[in-house]
């Protein structure tokens, strides 16, 4: 199996680029795999911060076939993550305030 040389996020074409070692180069259309793709905001945030950080690591789950379950359980436990922290500040804030800091504290994940 030939080793990976390169792999990085072109910009301008919107494709993750794989160059192997023997010389052969994969081409993975992001936009292609945003339309085969169902997820939420969550989802859809993991992914692209994958895309610009981890082109690797977006290839692999792409190329695997594990994209939407990879996408699947970040949202679940993004979500849940979220409604903990809105109810620990339910505790000391009236439900409005302990949604919007909850959801505000998730922005930073």
């Amino acid at each position: 199996m030939p080793k990976i040389k390169s792999c990085a996020f072109n910009h301008d074409t919107a494709y993750v680029d794989l160059i192997f070692d023997s010389g052969g180069v994969i081409s993975i259309y992001t936009v292609e795999v945003e339309n085969q793709i169902e997820t939420g905001m969550a989802g859809r945030s993991k992914r692209d911060w994958l895309i610009f950080n981890e082109p690797l690591t977006y290839a692999q789950l792409v190329l695997s076939g594990e994209m939407q379950d990879f996408l699947d359980g970040y949202s679940k436990s993004y979500h849940r993550t979220e409604s903990n922290i809105r109810k620990d500040l339910e505790k000391h804030l009236i439900h409005e305030q302990a949604r919007d800091i909850a959801r505000e504290f998730m922005m930073y994940d």
